[in-house]
């Protein structure tokens, strides 16, 4: 005797538009498509360059420096790589500066944090490394005089820009007009 179930031919998968067959599109954690994501922002990135809508440069809009507000401006001045690396030390130095007193200068939730315990499987295996109270503080040390530096540089270099300037590379800030003379100026010191 053979059940009803077995009788019955499989249906093939109904397919609601889009693409058929295996879709390789990556989700992001609220349920949008990551692809259609980027080709607004690459699209964005284009017109706010002035450049034509092709493949070629949503291709060239992914660059690195083109992420931020002082990248575009490097951009439409004539891109150098000297200028970009510069505005990447100061913002690194202003954020690991900011992350290892515990602060940030961006609008934050309250988050609780809880160090969890260490635990071993292996008896043989040994805790990780553990910076010394001497080691953070010399680290500390380290990245406050870089900063202090920083702020010396930017405060000569750039002028009266010295705070417009601070917040486009490290805040991203829409740049204004003197920006790049700015830049230059505080290049200029930093050498």
């Amino acid at each position: 005797m053979k059940h009803e179930f077995a009788l019955k031919k499989p249906k093939p998968a109904k397919h609601t538009g889009g693409q058929r067959g295996n879709n390789n599109s990556r989700k992001d954690g609220h349920g949008n498509d990551e692809m259609a994501i980027m080709d607004v922002v690459l699209t964005a990135r284009c017109k706010l360059l002035g450049w034509k809508l092709n493949e070629a440069n949503k291709r060239t809009a992914k660059a690195e420096h083109l992420g931020s507000t002082a990248g575009i401006a490097i951009e439409l001045a004539g891109f150098d790589r000297d200028r970009w690396q510069a505005c990447e030390d100061i913002r690194k130095t202003y954020h690991t500066y900011w992350s290892l007193i515990g602060k940030s200068p961006f609008p934050q939730n309250a988050a609780i944090q809880i160090l969890p315990e260490e635990t071993f499987t292996d008896p043989d295996e040994k805790p990780r490394e553990v910076q010394t109270e001497q080691e953070k503080a010399d680290r500390f040390t380290s990245v406050a005089n870089r900063k202090m530096k920083m702020i010396t540089w930017i405060a000569l270099g750039a002028g009266p820009m010295a705070q417009h300037f601070t917040d486009v590379v490290t805040l991203f800030h829409e740049a204004k007009p003197g920006f790049i003379q700015a830049l230059d100026g505080v290049m200029g010191k930093m050498k």
